[in-house]
């Protein structure tokens, strides 16, 4: 995974938090009075664009899972939901930063920093972080045992992320690896509804 793409699926975990820091820079730039600074303006112009910029780039990177030759049939042997690693991910990296005043230039400089040192350890460790995006899009995340169909000796245990409904013992799928711990559902059936 590219260190744009990774920094891109980084930025749309944060979106939580870009969204509050939007709608703070808004409200003081619509209510605030006159005297209008400059972080406002930046959170009002550059959140959308970064938002933008990162939706599309998030876009090509499971277009290009889709259509990466790596996929191979695996077996699922054990499945199950993990309903809560988003919430989780919120929790632990993302709600810490709603103490920082956003709305003045030390604050947007304090978060955008916290920000900048989280993203540049997941890029360096190829982390696909639990992504409230993802979820939007109807991608779950699985934690699963599964072994290559080709070769049944060796049973990994991976987080699987997936359009599909529900994932049962037993099934077979195409899954691309993400990266080391983290495989991607391409299953002919979840390739016709790709962001639908």
């Amino acid at each position: 995974m590219a260190w744009f793409h990774s920094l891109s699926m980084m930025v749309l975990s944060f979106l939580p938090l870009w969204l509050l820091i939007f709608v703070r820079g808004g409200y003081a730039l619509l209510w605030g009075g006159a005297g209008a600074r400059g972080a406002e303006w930046c959170a009002v112009i550059g959140i959308p664009i970064m938002i933008a910029v990162s939706a599309l780039s998030g876009h090509q990177l499971i277009r290009h899972f889709r259509l990466q030759k790596g996929r191979a049939l695996f077996s699922i042997i054990e499945c199950k939901e993990e309903k809560t690693v988003t919430i989780e991910f919120l929790v632990a990296n993302v709600f810490p930063l709603f103490c920082f005043d956003s709305a003045s230039g030390e604050g947007l400089a304090l978060t955008i920093t916290y920000f900048l040192v989280i993203a540049s350890l997941a890029i360096r460790h190829k982390y696909f972080p639990a992504n409230i995006w993802l979820e939007w899009f109807g991608w779950t995340f699985w934690r699963c045992k599964v072994t290559k169909c080709s070769s049944s000796e060796c049973v990994l245990e991976r987080m699987v992320v997936s359009k599909a409904q529900r994932l049962v013992s037993g099934a077979k799928v195409y899954l691309v690896s993400v990266n080391n711990d983290t495989l991607a559902d391409m299953s002919k059936k979840d390739k016709e509804k790709e962001f639908k």
